[in-house]
């Protein structure tokens, strides 16, 4: 890196510093950034990694996962016997779990 303030990490601070006037003049790009800033704050207090895992492992918590099938071509599926009225899925071992899936049609979703 080499700029007129030096090489390396003193060109990278120069840079920044620029970068950082450049925002501190632009009113309305600083009022978005204070907001989201103070929205950000408010939230850190929820999203501690150590103290969400702690509940976890106490089981306070409970969780839920999602995922789809949706365009998975399950209806086309041809094993020799002919493409299949209906899908669906065995009993899962996965607790709190909910797969969607298309509906035979096409015009709709299932939830398992």
């Amino acid at each position: 890196m080499d700029t007129a303030s030096g090489d390396g990490i003193e060109a990278l601070v120069h840079l920044k510093e620029e970068d950082m006037a450049k925002f501190e003049e632009d009113e309305e790009l600083l009022h978005l950034w204070k907001k989201e800033h103070a929205a950000m704050q408010r939230a850190l207090p929820f999203v501690n990694p150590t103290k969400q895992a702690a509940r976890f492992l106490r089981g306070e918590v409970v969780s839920f996962n999602f995922t789809s099938l949706c365009r998975f071509p399950l209806y086309e599926a041809d094993f020799g016997w002919a493409k299949p009225i209906w899908v669906g899925s065995p009993s899962l071992t996965f607790k709190n779990l909910v797969v969607f899936m298309d509906t035979a049609l096409g015009d709709g979703i299932e939830a398992l």
